[in-house]
């Protein structure tokens, strides 16, 4: 398909008008070509769309995202969601560095190509879903009031020697924030 209205790029990329509607807001996407109801997205929001959810699974900031996309042309982004592409994080870091034929912006003024931009910690995989999803490690928070406008928050549990440090921290704090100046 050439065109999609709203409904149909966000039924196929599996995602809300509302998502659409913010990704454009944020650069991430180019609005339709009209306005309207019968406004039509090109094909290339598609890709769009798939390569966005594909680098949000490794939790890369919107703006870090958009920078990516726009580095790259329509049939880049296509070529990085073919099957047998390895990884987008390489095609990009080869893109980005100017390995690719006939780019002019890959020469340094040694004739070399820059080095690429630094790996992120993930690895996309566009193939196959990641390993093992990314879990945020579980923590409580305590929050101690020491003033009416001054809180201090620990994470806990705590190691015996760190609470006995922090007993001692909040007993000063209390005193300072009684004392009259």
């Amino acid at each position: 398909m050439d065109e999609y209205t709203l409904l149909d790029l966000c039924e196929a990329a599996d995602v809300t008008p509302r998502t659409v509607r913010y990704y454009i807001s944020s650069g991430l996407m180019p609005p339709a070509a009209s306005q309207g109801p019968r406004a039509t997205y090109p094909a290339d929001a598609l890709l769009r769309l798939r390569l966005i959810k594909a680098l949000q699974r490794q939790h890369l900031p919107l703006a870090e995202i958009r920078s990516r996309l726009d580095a790259l042309s329509p049939a880049e982004r296509a070529q990085l969601l073919e099957p047998g592409t390895s990884t987008a994080l390489d095609y990009i870091s080869q893109a980005l560095s100017g390995a690719r034929a006939g780019d002019a912006r890959g020469s340094g003024p040694s004739g070399t190509a820059p080095p690429p931009p630094a790996p992120q910690q993930a690895v996309l995989m566009l193939s196959e879903p990641p390993a093992q999803p990314y879990t945020p490690a579980r923590s409580t928070w305590e929050r101690t009031s020491v003033h009416p406008d001054v809180e201090i928050h620990v994470r806990r549990p705590l190691d015996a020697d760190t609470r006995r440090k922090l007993d001692r921290l909040l007993d000063h704090a209390r005193t300072l924030f009684t004392e009259k100046t």
